[in-house]
This record gives C-alpha cells, sequence and structure tokens, in this order.
C-alpha cells in the first residue's frame, strides 16, 4: 500500500509498522516502538500531536489528525493520519489500526489558491469599478469593496441573489436572464441596467 501503516495495543504502545514507513523515515522498528514516532515529528508539532492521541486512546474515540513529519532526507512532508480502534467481542479494545497519506501536493496546492484568491480580492478592492464574481451553483459569493460602497450594504447581504434587491425592478429579470444564459452557454455578456446607488438614486451601469 502506498500508505503507512501501523499497529498500537489498546494502550497507544506501537509495535508494527510497514515498509513505507521505514523507507520513508529511514528508522528502525527498534527505534519507532512505543513512541519512538515522536521522535520524526516536527517539534513544533509533536506535543499537540500525542496530546491528542492519548485523548483518543483514553476515550476510545478514532483519531484523525494533520501534521509534518521527517524523512529520511531531513525534509518534512505532511501527513494525515488516521486510526481505528480493533475491538473483541465484548467491546473492549485489543489494538489500533493507523494510517499516515501523504497529503504534500494538495496543501501545496491549496495553500497556492488561498494566495492566489487573496491577490484577487486585494485588487479587486483596489480597481475604481463594481466587480463581482460568482460560483458553479450561478450564486454570487464576492463583491468587491467598489460595489459595497457604492449600494451601502455588506457582502453578506449581497451574497447569493441578494445583490437583485439593488437593481431596479423593470431591469432584475433583464439582467438575470442575461447572467444565466450566459452562464449556461459559458460565454460571455453584456447588459446595461439601472442599479440603486446608497442614497435612493438609481445609475445606470453596465
Amino acid at each position: 500500500m502506498s500508505q503507512f501503516a501501523w499497529i498500537a495495543d489498546e494502550t497507544g504502545w506501537i509495535h508494527w509498522y510497514n515498509k513505507r514507513w521505514f523507507e520513508f523515515t529511514g528508522t528502525t522498528l527498534e527505534e519507532m516502538k512505543g513512541w519512538g514516532w515522536t521522535k520524526v515529528h516536527h517539534p513544533d508539532h509533536v506535543q499537540r500531536v500525542a496530546d491528542h492521541f492519548t485523548k483518543h486512546i483514553q476515550s476510545g474515540e478514532p483519531w484523525e489528525d494533520i501534521f509534518p513529519l521527517r524523512g529520511c532526507d531531513g525534509r518534512y512532508r505532511w501527513f494525515l493520519s488516521r486510526a481505528h480502534p480493533i475491538r473483541d467481542e465484548s467491546g473492549r479494545i485489543t489494538q489500533w489500526f493507523g494510517t499516515n497519506t501523504d497529503i504534500t501536493e494538495q496543501r501545496d496546492a491549496e495553500q497556492t489558491l488561498r494566495e492566489s484568491e487573496q491577490r484577487f480580492r486585494v485588487m479587486a478592492d483596489q480597481a475604481p469599478m463594481l466587480v463581482w464574481m460568482a460560483d458553479l451553483s450561478r450564486g454570487c459569493n464576492f463583491f468587491n469593496k467598489s460595489w459595497t460602497e457604492f449600494t451601502g450594504r455588506p457582502m453578506e447581504r449581497l451574497l447569493g441573489d441578494g445583490w437583485l434587491q439593488d437593481v431596479h425592478p423593470d431591469d432584475r429579470a433583464r439582467r438575470l436572464d442575461a447572467f444565466l444564459t450566459a452562464f449556461d452557454r459559458r460565454q460571455p455578456f453584456e447588459v446595461e441596467y439601472r442599479m440603486r446607488r446608497r442614497d435612493g438614486e438609481h445609475r445606470w451601469v453596465v
């Protein structure tokens, strides 16, 4: 299996790891037995992880955590770890079976996406025009600073289809239809309509 795997007794004392664990960490079973796994954990996370693991061992609840582990090359990679209790016929926990899944690339991609979204929001808020964005549900999920200042309404009241309240009643159907048609066809659109400014006056926008 591509994941790391390990088995602990009912107290959390780990007594077996699969080959993948030793290939990554460069350790031996003698080094890793019991709580030896703490040696390859990042010092900034190890105490939190140990406390969390102990809590679940005592409660008997399945365990899940995310943390970095040091490889044999000295570099840390992020892992999603899960462990489930194995019980006998009486319901008593006899051992724990755990896995560690490398999620480094996934975390890096998510971080890159967050940074990209943050850059977009900063640029959008600096733009002198009204900027909005919609998701795959067709609901609007972002409005820039110029939009909220123009309408005088906070973003949480604009999300979804809340923004339609600021469109002139005579223009709402036309504005919404233009957007939905373009969305379904995956093409750009342009439409002129009136929006209510924070002082109550309607202004033409495109």
